[in-house]
């Protein structure tokens, strides 16, 4: 009779050395068993782990035979977890202008983003990366952002990875530019011809709004020192600016340096080596 027949059930997984009961002389023909959690433990960086198995058959309580040995492979599952991903900008400068840390200045903001995560099931974390560059105990740094939009990408020890994607407020600032140009009028009528123009973001910030100024200095060659700054107005048309001068008392039998400088609430940008000559000549950045 077939129903005296009993079977015990045994396992070992790979990387245990002894064989573990599954179950002691069941009737069933068909057994459910469920892969116990401690795998995971056993392959924390393998995706796969192989597992035998063999049978003892029972008369009542005689065994009666063991069957061949069987291997079966099992998956580990579970994406690891991004627990927390912030992002923050830390240059004082800008967040005066916006008056919010959580909001940045494209091209001036420094933006650290800092990533927590845990792996899966025994599963430990290989990689944290944002926007392609790996960050060091999770943080990573952003100096002079260009980009508002930040990926971070997780990886764990067996190969599988999470990725989240968050965005910044951003204020669309445009980098300042300068540049100059500086001719005499006529070789003999004392007169200079000073020109300037450049990008300029002309908008609000959130808490302040931007401002330009703009200044130029000179020295005659054999001068070692250079006269004061002055104020230049200059056209602000959309995000550019521009402006054309005369200055006079240049005498023509005598060089010329210029320096012309742009400020705005971000940064400044400068034009040095400018040459008014004894003639029509010029040099121009």
């Amino acid at each position: 009779n077939s129903q005296s027949f009993t079977t015990t059930l045994y396992y070992k997984a790979s990387g245990q050395s002894s064989w573990t009961k599954i179950v002691d002389k069941t009737a069933n023909q068909v057994y459910a068993w469920t892969v116990p959690t401690s795998f995971y433990a056993l392959i924390p960086n393998s995706k796969t782990i192989s597992c035998q198995f063999y049978a003892d058959t029972y008369n009542g309580s005689t065994l009666v035979g063991t069957s061949n040995v069987v291997t079966a492979t099992f998956t580990a599952t579970g994406n690891p977890t991004i627990n927390s991903f912030t992002l923050v900008d830390t240059n004082t400068t800008t967040t005066n202008l916006t008056g919010d840390s959580s909001k940045m200045v494209r091209y001036a903001s420094n933006v650290k983003a800092t990533v927590s995560a845990s792996g899966q099931n025994s599963a430990t974390i290989s990689s944290i990366k944002v926007n392609g560059i790996t960050a060091s105990s999770g943080i990573v740094n952003f100096n002079g952002a260009s980009t508002n939009s930040f990926q971070a990408v997780v990886t764990d020890s067996r190969g599988y990875t999470t990725s989240q994607t968050k965005t910044m407020t951003m204020i669309s600032y445009v980098n300042l530019t300068l540049s100059a140009t500086v001719v005499r009028n006529q070789p003999t009528d004392g007169n200079v011809k000073l020109s300037i123009k450049g990008n300029y973001f002309s908008g609000s910030f959130g808490s302040q709004t931007n401002s330009l100024t703009t200044q130029y200095r000179y020295k005659e060659r054999t001068s070692s020192s250079w006269g004061s700054w002055t104020s230049i107005t200059p056209t602000i048309s959309g995000n550019t600016y521009s402006k054309t001068i005369t200055l006079s008392g240049f005498d023509y039998t005598k060089v010329y340096d210029f320096q012309v400088r742009a400020t705005d609430k971000v940064q400044t940008k400068s034009v040095i080596g400018l040459t008014v000559s004894k003639d029509r000549d010029r040099k121009s950045v």
